[in-house]
């Protein structure tokens, strides 16, 4: 595409990147003399006419959105079987790469924070729900005040690549370590879903690392079924009030997080001003932090750290349930060991040994 204009009007200077389904580029408008990105996505990805029509649909929701912490999209069309939308060409860092540096402070980090809980707290109240808030898709742009702009990226390009994740094999570890629980199940997604990979970000800027790691399955059991180590186990001089936040956008069951994203913005900006200055301007390198803990670290003889056995049973159940129907089923239980596997199979074996057969085999 280099050196040819993209649907008879953009310039394209550089390619910046891949990831996905996607393609970015640096191209110029010459008709309104700017620098923009373009994103570029193939049709054949979204798999379908149906999916297709909904991402239609996305881009004009995100179209319309103006506020101040988003990335606007300037345009959306078609290009040699592809969609591609336009966007402000920005200056600045990821906040991956902010995190990655390891020198922000933990009162700018907060305030990072604050600033997309913002824009989610508008998207939402828009119909928009991200369903990738993840570091990569988040601008830090440095501001002459000394306090950081932020700008996340990609609201409704997510959405439409959600569907591809799972036969992503690079792109799934990077993206389901800020995952919610419902995004790995066949749960709703909803605005909850952003709050909680919010509150993953925010364990990673005190803790150091995201609240669960591993490979791609340990990754995914994990979301599903323990709780993160406390934050107070991990870094001292952890507040109260943010420790008690953190946790809250971590819970399994969607109702138990907080009620929306203005109210996690409220509270960072609140234990922002609370901390004191020794805490609150220390670069985040210099604070002494635990290493993260294994499956089996939080694991116990008499009872492994395992929520959710109940919730996983009733999927277990239901996968029986379809394959009485005549729906062939093959289900896969996998984790670490001492997890607990073993446990919920003996469990959920003694409970439909009337329903079905069932077979031991070594």
């Amino acid at each position: 595409m280099k050196g040819r204009a993209l649907s008879d009007r953009y310039e394209i200077q550089a390619e910046l990147g891949r990831g996905g389904m996607g393609v970015v580029y640096r191209a110029h408008d010459p008709i309104l003399d700017r620098d923009v990105a373009i994103k570029v996505l193939t049709k054949s990805s979204l798999s379908g006419h149906q999916a297709e029509d909904r991402f239609r649909r996305e881009a004009r929701l995100v179209a319309r959105m103006d506020h101040p912490h988003i990335v606007p999209v300037h345009d959306f069309g078609d290009h040699d079987d592809s969609f591609f939308f336009v966007m402000p060409y920005l200056s600045g860092r990821t906040l991956r790469q902010v995190l990655d540096d390891g020198k922000a402070s933990l009162g700018h980090l907060l305030e990072i924070a604050a600033q997309i809980a913002d824009a989610l707290a508008y998207s939402h109240s828009q119909g928009v729900v991200h369903r990738d808030v993840k570091p990569a898709n988040v601008m830090v742009l440095d501001a002459r005040s000394g306090e950081p702009h932020v700008r996340v990226m990609d609201f409704g390009i997510a959405a439409a690549e959600s569907d591809l994740r799972l036969t992503q094999p690079g792109e799934i570890v990077g993206t389901f370590v800020y995952g919610s629980p419902e995004q790995l199940s066949d749960d709703e997604v909803g605005p909850a879903s952003d709050l909680y990979s919010l509150g993953a970000m925010l364990y990673e800027m005190i803790a150091g690392h995201v609240p669960f790691d591993g490979k791609l399955a340990r990754i995914v059991l994990r979301v599903l079924t323990e709780r993160p180590t406390p934050l107070s186990e991990l870094v001292d001089e952890v507040d109260p009030s943010l420790e008690a936040l953190v946790a809250s956008c971590l819970e399994k069951d969607v109702a138990e997080r907080p009620a929306d994203a203005a109210q996690i913005g409220a509270t960072l900006r609140d234990v922002r001003t609370r901390l004191a200055p020794a805490v609150r301007d220390r670069p985040a390198d210099a604070v002494e932090r635990a290493a993260p803990r294994s499956a089996a670290d939080t694991t116990s003889p008499t009872e492994p750290a395992f929520v959710g056995r109940e919730a996983i049973k009733e999927r277990l159940l239901g996968h029986l349930a379809a394959a009485h129907e005549g729906s062939a089923r093959l289900v896969l239980v996998a984790g670490e060991a001492g997890i607990g596997k073993t446990r919920l199979l003996q469990s959920f074996a003694a409970g439909v040994a009337d329903d079905a057969r069932v077979l031991r085999g070594r």
